[in-house]
């Protein structure tokens, strides 16, 4: 179903999408699970590349899977916070970069897996796709997803 929606998004534009559509889409199906929005989305108008849309689409549907399944969303009052932000390039060659940030907060304590499981495979290989930095850190008191991307000042919303 997620590749379904990432498919649909790219259909309206095969040069990119905007990450703000691609949040909306993936969080959709996971809204409606409960009373109260524990999900918060913040962030600027940015346009992704298509191949980065498809890959950003499965990596928050993992994201959003565990947090339901083990992470914040397991018990009532955890939250998860999704926010991107633009960063500078460190100079006038590099292109420009998208930081996106996935928090959780209030659920169960953390605990480092002992492997590296599904969703940790699939995080490494976008990131390497795309050409991204990532981090993941699984502090006690909430699970954290850092990834950094490039993107060019054309795909950069006005």
């Amino acid at each position: 179903m997620v590749l379904a929606r990432a498919h649909s998004l790219l259909t309206q534009s095969w040069h990119g999408v905007a990450l703000g559509d691609i949040v909306a889409e993936t969080v959709l199906p996971f809204e409606g699970n409960t009373e109260i929005n524990r999900i918060y989305v913040e962030g600027p108008e940015v346009v992704v590349r298509a191949n980065a849309a498809v890959s950003l689409s499965m990596i928050q549907h993992e994201l959003l899977t565990n947090a339901v399944k083990y992470g914040a969303l397991s018990r009532a009052g955890g939250k998860v916070a999704i926010s991107w932000s633009l960063v500078e390039a460190a100079s006038s060659g590099n292109s420009a970069k998208v930081e996106f940030t996935w928090t959780e907060s209030g659920g169960p304590r953390v605990e480092k897996p002992k492997g590296r499981g599904f969703g940790t495979r699939l995080f490494e290989a976008s990131a390497d796709q795309l050409d991204a930095e990532l981090s993941l850190d699984f502090a006690p008191q909430g699970f954290r997803c850092r990834m950094v991307l490039p993107i060019t000042p054309v795909e950069t919303a006005h």
